[in-house]
């Protein structure tokens, strides 16, 4: 299954070469991707894709005046349909400042849904440091994102800041974080969002529990579409938009991958180093790897830059009350990466979702995720943390009894989750070790965790840059330039009703 993917602009079409350079390193199966910027690529990235390159203002326009690049972007997306292998979705990563990303970024996002309504559509928009987006950008940001919210099915906010705090924390303090280090990491969670994905069709419903109780399954999001071609593997229909709905679309993705390639990447040189390319299979062994504890410490990366961005700290006397995280909707997805017949002569690994065969234990998903974000609340799907009352935030021994530490011997006044108690029939308990053990050593053993989420950080983020574009508006900032290439006052009120209405339904 390999789908289309658009990259609109600067920072986009450097995720998209690092989501190249990832493939290549990992022997992935590469999304199909048209790569479009106002300049060329210089370096030596130069010969690694061909990009195309348009005339655009910095400004967001609509684009009438040069529609001629819609027109031979869209024409270029259909030829690449038509080599890809079954399509079930596009994708269209897009610049959120800039004129690219913003004004062309909605001029084809509109185009694609009225032209191939059938596919979904997923719209990627990563976002620079948040302290870069002021004045113009806020603005350019807060138009284009307007269409993504309009007709996409799904709307990522990706920003650079939580990537750059978790590259930070895995270098050594004489080696300085580098942007190229962030876009891999992001490439690495977008790539596991909306890159090449196949599921096993022949696991039946029973295998998979979904007919059994969809409200414990770790799975229940999964969507199969019917078999492809005859064969043993089905579609998966655009995975992000499955915990998205017509009143909230804004998501969010976290992986485990960048990990395992930053473990590749790690192996590889010190078996280079020290016994030789025949050394890299011991050493791996004994590099521990959990790829749930890899998706948990990528998630605590972002809630805790979300916390801070939002100024909210214990230290400043906020206390948690001023966390309002709370998800409504998330799917765990367990990956192999398997070999699959990409061309003829030609293998590379796939992302195999085969849930019916490994799955995480929800009471592990749910102690971890308790970890990596300790003020969020999210679904009873993914299990719930039996070491602590949920009521009076006290630790629970692991007793018959269920004490409560720092009490009386009285019970504490919680019961566990029933998917707790049901994991054992229905996924097998997994403890931490087993599951790490598993991950390295074992071959059919899930490599890869990658969580999709309907993401209170990103309606966070979107709110501030919010609070930033409509005090602009407010004092009719830039209002007359913009007026100069046909985005009038009406279109800017449009928008910033648009996303208020957004905002306060999401909320």
């Amino acid at each position: 299954m390999s789908n289309p993917v658009l990259y609109l602009g600067q920072s986009s079409v450097q995720i998209g070469l690092e989501i190249d350079r990832l493939c290549k390193k990992e022997k992935l199966s590469a999304p199909q991707g048209v790569y479009v910027d106002t300049r060329p690529l210089t370096g030596s990235a130069t010969p690694a894709v061909d990009v195309m390159r348009v005339n655009m203002p910095h400004l967001f326009a609509y684009p009438s005046a040069n529609s001629r690049n819609v027109e031979d972007i869209v024409d270029l997306l259909f030829r690449t349909l038509e080599r890809c292998d079954n399509p079930s979705s596009v994708a269209v990563v897009s610049d959120f400042c800039s004129g690219v990303g913003s004004s062309l970024g909605s001029a084809l996002i509109t185009e694609i849904r009225d032209s191939i309504p059938h596919l979904g559509l997923t719209s990627v928009l990563p976002l620079p440091p948040e302290n870069t987006i002021q004045g113009i950008g806020a603005l350019n940001g807060l138009l284009g994102l307007e269409a993504s919210l309009l007709y996409s099915d799904a709307v990522i906010l990706r920003g650079l800041d939580d990537a750059l705090h978790l590259v930070s924390e895995s270098t050594s303090a004489n080696t300085p974080t580098t942007l190229q280090e962030a876009n891999m990491l992001i490439a690495a969670d977008m790539y596991c969002a909306i890159g090449p994905m196949v599921v096993d069709a022949g696991v039946s419903g029973t295998e998979l529990n979904l007919d059994a109780d969809m409200s414990t399954s770790v799975f229940s999001g999964l969507n199969l579409s019917t078999v492809v071609g005859g064969g043993s593997d089905a579609g998966l229909y655009c995975w992000p938009s499955n915990v998205c709905s017509a009143s909230n679309k804004l998501c969010d993705v976290r992986s485990s991958l960048w990990r395992l390639h930053h473990r590749n990447l790690h192996v590889a040189k010190k078996a280079r180093g020290e016994k030789g390319v025949s050394g890299i299979i011991s050493s791996a062994k004994t590099e521990q790897y959990s790829p749930l504890r890899a998706m948990a410490a990528n998630m605590h990366a972002l809630h805790t830059t979300s916390a801070v961005l939002s100024g909210h700290s214990k230290a400043n006397g906020t206390g948690p009350s001023a966390y309002s995280y709370a998800v409504r909707s998330a799917m765990l997805c367990s990956i192999r990466l398997e070999t699959a017949l990409s061309m003829p002569g030609h293998t590379r690994k796939a992302m195999n979702i085969r849930a019916g065969s490994a799955s995480f234990a929800p009471g592990e998903v749910a102690a971890l995720l308790h970890w990596a974000c300790p003020e969020t609340e999210f679904p009873s799907s993914l299990g719930r943390h039996s070491r602590r009352d949920r009521a009076s935030g006290q630790t629970v021994l692991p007793t018959k009894q269920r004490q409560v530490v720092g009490t009386s011997n009285r019970p504490a006044k919680t019961s566990m989750s029933s998917s707790s108690s049901m994991n054992n029939s229905t996924f097998g308990a997994l403890d931490t070790t087993s599951q790490s053990a598993a991950s390295t050593s074992a071959p059919d053993a899930p490599q890869l965790a990658a969580l999709a989420f309907a993401s209170p950080y990103a309606l966070s983020a979107l709110s501030r840059i919010y609070d930033k574009g409509n005090l602009l508006f407010e004092r009719r900032a830039y209002i007359p330039k913009y007026s100069e290439v046909g985005v009038e006052p009406e279109d800017f009120q449009n928008c910033m009703t648009h996303v208020a209405d957004v905002l306060m339904s999401m909320d």
